[in-house]
């Protein structure tokens, strides 16, 4: 059986391969440089080769990262064109349906409280 690479590996290793610079692909991601370098160590660790050459203030592609980032790229390109049409199918089931009923009641709950209190209160009628 064919094992697939971590998909959020595969994004880490697409950024660090266009800018050859972990600290880069991490201020783009949004991660530290330390979990981009643990994500491509992963990525290599499951393809069995290192994707980078690691030298003092410099980083290369290897022959196999150079071999594997066109084919990341291409995905990367694919994946992000326009017209991409992302489909979310739900399976109705009772489960399902309680909580659309849970929801609703809840939210006619909620804008019962939002409404404007009465003018007088229970106190000034029971009082007055």
């Amino acid at each position: 059986m064919r094992r697939i690479p971590p998909l959020p590996a595969v994004r880490v290793f697409e950024a660090a391969a266009r800018h050859e610079n972990f600290t880069l692909a991490a201020a783009e991601l949004g991660m530290t440089q330390a979990a981009v370098s643990y994500q491509i160590k992963l990525l290599e660790e499951r393809l069995g080769a290192p994707l980078f050459l690691r030298r003092p203030r410099a980083l290369a592609l290897s022959e196999a990262g150079q071999w594997l980032s066109p084919r990341v790229f291409g995905l990367a390109a694919r994946l992000s064109g326009e017209g991409l049409l992302l489909a979310v199918a739900l399976v109705f089931c009772f489960g399902f349906s309680y909580l659309a009923a849970l929801a609703g009641l809840l939210n006619s709950f909620r804008m019962m409280k939002l409404k404007d209190p009465p003018k007088s209160s229970a106190a000034e009628t029971v009082l007055g």
